[in-house]
C-alpha cells in the first residue's frame, strides 16, 4: 500500500492514523489539515471515476492554455485489478527524458518518493506506460522537473 499525506486533522498532543496508514506524529505546533495531495482534493470533488473504464488513460502533456504541463486528469479513481496507462503527449511534452514519471508527493516544495508504488520511475522508452494496481489505496506522482508549477497526480484505488 502507498504511504503518503492524508486530510487528517491533527490537534497539537494528538496521534492520528489515516485510511491510508499514515501515522502523524504529536507536535507542538498548532492544529491543522492536511489540505491536499498533489494538487488532489482531500474530499475527493476534483477526481474522475475511471472505475467504469477499460482502458483508463492519464496524459502528460501541456496545459491547453499553454500556461505550462499538466497529468489530465491528474486525480483519477480506479479500482483494484485495473490497469492505468500513463501516456506522454509527444506533440505538447515530447518524452519521458523531458517529463520523467516518479511516484511519490510534493511536500513543503520538496520530492517524496514512495519506493512501495507501483508506478515505476520512468525517464526514457515508450509512450505508455502501463501500471497494474493489485491493492487498494493512495497513490501519488509527478515529474520530476515540473512538480513545482502543478504537473503532479494521484491515483486512487478502491476495492469495488
Amino acid at each position: 500500500m502507498a504511504v503518503a499525506p492524508t486530510d487528517v486533522a491533527v490537534a497539537p498532543t494528538d496521534v492520528a492514523v489515516a485510511p491510508t496508514d499514515v501515522a502523524v506524529a504529536p507536535t507542538d505546533a498548532p492544529p491543522r489539515t492536511l489540505r491536499t495531495l498533489n494538487d488532489c482534493a482531500p474530499d475527493g470533488s476534483d477526481v474522475v471515476d475511471m472505475t467504469g473504464m477499460a482502458n483508463p488513460v492519464v496524459l502528460s502533456g501541456s496545459a491547453p492554455d499553454g500556461s505550462g504541463f499538466l497529468f489530465t486528469p491528474k486525480c483519477v479513481r480506479l479500482r483494484v485489478g485495473q490497469t492505468l496507462t500513463f501516456r506522454i503527449d509527444q506533440v505538447t511534452a515530447g518524452t519521458w527524458q523531458v517529463h520523467p514519471l516518479m511516484s511519490g508527493w510534493i511536500e513543503d516544495g520538496s520530492e517524496v518518493a514512495d519506493p512501495t508504488s507501483p508506478i515505476p520511475f520512468r525517464n526514457e522508452g515508450d509512450i505508455d506506460v502501463h501500471v497494474a494496481f493489485t491493492t487498494g489505496g493512495t497513490y501519488p506522482f509527478y515529474c520530476t522537473r515540473h512538480y513545482l508549477t502543478g504537473h503532479v497526480g494521484a491515483v486512487h484505488v478502491v476495492d469495488r
